[in-house]
């Protein structure tokens, strides 16, 4: 069982439902699925590489309000092993500067 959640799991998940990544100035990056017209906004990864648990919750509400990701899925998601290495999942999207 996945005891927390890192930021780059959550990127990487938001990159493999459809969501582009843009860093924002400041501290945070904005996630946009262009279908959907959704936006999900998370901090860079510079203090801590965990997730709070309210940005773990938004992005769950999130992709089941537009059914991208159903509830019961997103907590399978979230209950699965981490990686074999120990690591998280980097996120390969592309990102762009606003």
């Amino acid at each position: 069982m996945r005891k927390q959640i890192q930021l780059d799991d959550l990127t990487h998940l938001l990159g493999r439902k459809g969501f582009d990544r843009k860093i924002v100035k400041g501290s945070h990056q904005v996630f946009t699925h262009g279908r959907s017209r959704t936006d999900v906004l998370l901090p860079l990864v510079i203090r801590s590489p965990r997730a709070m648990p309210t940005y773990v919750a938004a992005v769950r509400k999130t992709l089941d309000e537009t059914g991208l990701m159903p509830r019961e899925a997103f907590n399978a998601w979230m209950h699965q092993p981490p990686r074999a290495d120990g690591g998280s999942h980097k996120t390969k999207l592309a990102s762009t500067t606003r």
